[in-house]
């Protein structure tokens, strides 16, 4: 679920899936009888188990550069020049966001060898 903003208009996002979605039915309720979405702030104590829980899930979202940066670390790939070549070669062939680390570090690994 996300809710995303542009200058006029507010947009709820849910997935397919989305379950028990009665439970928002009031809140939009709400909304729809006072015109605004009315949020309280999170105790310091829920702020700090929200940073955390950013925190410890921050490996789950990488961009595709980010991993192949640190498949290339693990592999040994120093060469500025072949990061770069590497990175274009990922950008031809994972244009369409495809996102699967073992796919990447297969890929990285055929043709970080042919660089050389």
């Amino acid at each position: 679920m996300m809710l995303t903003r542009s200058f006029l208009t507010s947009y709820l996002i849910l997935p397919d899936t989305a379950k028990n979605i009665n439970l928002l039915e009031e809140g939009i309720g709400f909304v729809n009888r006072k015109g605004f979405l009315k949020v309280e702030e999170p105790s310091d104590d829920e702020k700090r188990n929200l940073a955390n829980a950013i925190i410890n899930r921050g490996n789950l979202h990488k961009s595709l550069f980010q991993k192949a940066e640190e498949i290339m670390d693990e592999m040994g790939v120093v060469d500025k020049e072949h990061r770069d070549m590497i990175h274009q070669l990922i950008r031809v062939r994972f244009k369409n966001k495809e996102n699967d680390e073992n796919k990447l570090r297969k890929f990285i690994q055929a043709n970080s060898g042919a660089l050389e």
